[in-house]
């Protein structure tokens, strides 16, 4: 188990594999963004490296300045540096949510620490530390722990906007972080608190969510904007959707999807808490 902790409450921190596997890219290309001085991670006492959301934000935008503007990495340098909107003072993410959203879970279901710890193999302490707020955990165990609950690992993070709104412009939405390979998602409602969720897909070729999961409660409406989507639902009924068409479901069926075919497909995903 690689127990991740800043010492404080402070915030969550990743090492450098999961923040890899979020942005897209090998580890390797993080470190060579590193020696160009693109970014510059925290060190911990065994001089490992660590990141914070504001991290990975950084590194989403190289990885956009790079792969799809074809950008030089001393460009990007520059633009970094006068882009005040990824300062580290500022965060987009609430550092408190996910552990009091925990705990919450765990106690509703009626879950001791020892069960819930057992199942995703760490310790009833280190959980507890978790849960109150006194350590940060690694992406992995986050996604284990929202899966044991029939969660996404998105709804544990809250995204904070800078204004409530009810209009957001095209693109302006925020992006939220996903461990999925090559899957861009960004948030088209600005409230931190409705009943439902809604959020557009941007998924490269033959990539998407391969593990099948449910949810406790609401219901899933899938609509797609462009391309092809395959969802498997029960894992036994497999639909082909294509652009124009949609799909929906109860949010405690088990399901999976994936872009099956090689061109980029963008989907419309409404998910509602109640239902």
């Amino acid at each position: 188990m690689n127990d991740l902790t800043n010492g404080s409450n402070e915030e969550i921190v990743f090492n450098i594999s999961d923040v890899a596997k979020i942005v897209g890219v090998v580890p390797a290309t993080v470190r060579n963004w590193e020696k160009a001085g693109l970014i510059q991670p925290k060190r911990k006492g065994n001089n490992y490296r660590v990141y914070n959301f504001n991290d990975i934000e950084i590194l989403k935008k190289i990885k956009e300045y790079a792969d799809e503007k074809n950008m030089s990495l001393s460009l990007i340098k520059q633009l970094l540096s006068k882009d005040v909107s990824y300062s580290k003072e500022k965060s987009v993410y609430d550092k408190e949510f996910y552990h009091a959203k925990l705990k919450k879970y765990r106690e509703d279901e009626g879950y001791t620490l020892e069960e819930v710890s057992g199942a995703v193999g760490i310790s009833p302490s280190y959980l507890s530390r978790i849960e109150n707020g006194k350590t940060g955990v690694t992406y992995e165990i986050l996604d284990k722990l929202a899966a044991f609950y029939g969660e996404s690992t998105l709804r544990f993070f809250d995204v904070k906007n800078n204004e409530e709104s009810e209009v957001i412009r095209k693109g302006k939405g925020k992006i939220l972080l996903t461990g999925l390979q090559g899957v861009t998602i960004e948030s088209l409602i600005n409230s931190d608190n409705g009943s439902i969720e809604s959020v557009k897909f941007i998924v490269k070729p033959h990539c998407g969510d391969f593990k099948s999961h449910n949810h406790h409660s609401g219901e899933e409406f899938i609509h797609v904007l462009k391309g092809k989507l395959t969802v498997t639902l029960d894992n036994t009924t497999e639909f082909i959707i294509e652009e124009g068409d949609s799909i929906h479901f109860k949010s405690n069926r088990m399901h999976k999807w994936h872009n099956p075919s090689d061109d980029v497909v963008e989907i419309l995903w409404v998910h509602s808490y109640i239902g």
